[in-house]
């Protein structure tokens, strides 16, 4: 009885998992969009906590990736929560900065779990890095909450558009955050990234003393591999981890994209 039971839950996290792939656009739609583009996603579990999103209104591409708190089951059944407002609220204000989104999404999150009380037993966030790509002027407005841009030129020169250094929706009943937009142009063939922290986080095994893998080390990988095609460049990064990790335990789910533009 007990295998049986046990059966039937990895089925259902399986068909969980099919769920959330099917509603997460494929790489070669982000190629279609722009000159190339790859998406490292290792879920720490069989189904994830972090999602990546992209919509396109009249000749804005937004593209998002986030973080939800916890991994898992509960960080998937939140990635779709968040996935769900996070569509309604730039379909409804897609005309609004990306500082206004993100705000007007933290508002949306908080209502949601505030509703019947629900507040006192939960509480969620979102790590989110939001693009808003004007392909025609060439323009990128940014916005972050706990999430920075990474944009790298022709001459392997690195800006960093920093996100706020707090969570969309951290403390429930917070709705007064605000978030600052970055607006900047672009050169053709600049490539841009976004990751969550998973990657950054991930501790080494003994042979690294067990340290973290940290950001700065991060970026000066993105850095150096910019110029290589974005499916070299994501083979780079998968190697990178996997040799970082060795035989310690993946600790969160991991995303990286990056766009060719």
């Amino acid at each position: 009885m007990e295998d049986e039971g046990k059966k039937r839950l990895e089925e259902n996290i399986e068909v969980a998992r099919l769920i959330q792939s099917a509603l997460l656009p494929e790489e070669q739609l982000f190629r279609s969009y722009f000159s190339d583009a790859f998406i490292l996603y290792l879920p720490k579990d069989v189904v994830s906590g972090d999602f990546y999103w992209m919509q396109q209104y009249n000749n804005k591409i937004f593209v998002a990736l986030v973080d939800c708190i916890g991994h898992g089951v509960s960080g998937a059944m939140m990635s779709m929560v968040g996935m769900q407002i996070l569509s309604q609220v730039i379909r409804d204000y897609q005309y609004l900065s990306t500082s206004e989104i993100l705000k007007r999404l933290n508002d949306q999150l908080v209502s949601t779990f505030e509703q019947q009380g629900r507040q006192q037993f939960i509480t969620c966030s979102l790590d989110i890095g939001l693009c808003k790509i004007d392909t025609y002027e060439q323009l990128i407005d940014f916005a972050g909450a706990k999430s920075n841009l990474y944009c790298v030129d022709a001459a392997k020169k690195m800006d960093i558009y920093w996100g706020e250094k707090y969570s969309v929706g951290y403390k429930i009943g917070n709705s007064e955050r605000k978030f600052k937009s970055h607006r900047f142009y672009y050169n053709a063939g600049d490539v841009v990234y976004l990751y969550s922290d998973g990657f950054p986080d991930q501790l080494s095994d003994e042979k690294n003393n067990y340290n973290k893998f940290l950001h700065q080390r991060l970026r000066n990988l993105l850095l150096e591999n910019s110029s290589l095609n974005m499916e070299d460049q994501r083979n780079s990064l998968q190697n990178a981890f996997n040799e970082w990790r060795g035989s310690s335990e993946q600790l969160d789910d991991i995303s990286i994209l990056g766009i060719r533009l």
